[in-house]
């Protein structure tokens, strides 16, 4: 339920969050680019010292605040004026997101086991979809609209599905890990060419996001 909800409110944002920002609150495509340049650095450095933090207090606590602080900068958008506060929002949600995207498969890994944990992977990918795919058709009445109180609508009812989500997931058990955390090098993954060359492979692939959702509506 978690993964839907937040899928539709992800959908949504998706597609209506560039054309808000510059037609709606007045932003550049110059400030639109650098901002969210500067966010997503943020973001892909936030990802490994959150995920440390997983590691050492629990996956679904650092999962939990992850999510409420999501939905804290999609409220902060409504109020968006300037370039800075558009950053500092941006930042604010990349951030969470990226942490919160690799802090959910291990709280996954956490309350599955074995082959569950491929099947849980699959189908919550599925749901991920699906949802995206039908909160875009509702963001899609709100770009009809075009009105500044629509997007609001739209943020606010989209921060509320990351709080809900929070929500939820507080509520789940996660049985005790009987796991040693691994005190080897951090650097040993960097020597497995493999996995390097696999992750070099999917940054690529996953440049389609940002061509669906920022290049073709700018």
């Amino acid at each position: 339920m978690a993964t839907l909800v937040t899928s539709l409110g992800d959908g949504a944002f998706f597609a209506t969050g560039t054309v808000y920002l510059v037609s709606v609150v007045g932003l550049s495509v110059g400030d639109l680019a650098s901002g969210l340049a500067l966010a997503g650095g943020c973001g892909l450095a936030a990802g490994i010292p959150l995920g440390r933090l997983a590691d050492r207090v629990g996956s679904k606590p650092v999962l939990v605040a992850l999510m409420v602080l999501q939905g804290a900068a999609v409220f902060a958008y409504v109020g968006v004026a300037t370039w800075g506060e558009f950053v500092a929002a941006a930042t604010l949600a990349v951030g969470a997101e990226r942490g919160a995207a690799g802090v959910r498969n291990s709280f996954i890994a956490a309350i599955t086991e074995g082959a569950h944990r491929v099947r849980a992977r699959a189908f919550l990918r599925s749901v991920s979809n699906s949802g995206a795919s039908l909160g875009a058709a509702g963001g899609a009445a709100v770009l009809a609209s075009g009105s500044r109180s629509a997007f609001t609508v739209l943020l606010v009812a989209d921060g509320l599905t990351f709080l809900f989500a929070a929500a939820i997931v507080a509520r789940i058990r996660v049985p005790r890990s009987t796991c040693v955390p691994n005190r080897g090098t951090q650097l040993a993954v960097l020597r497995d060419r493999r996995f390097l060359a696999m992750a070099c492979s999917q940054s690529f692939l996953s440049l389609h996001v940002a061509i669906l959702t920022i290049a073709l509506p700018v």
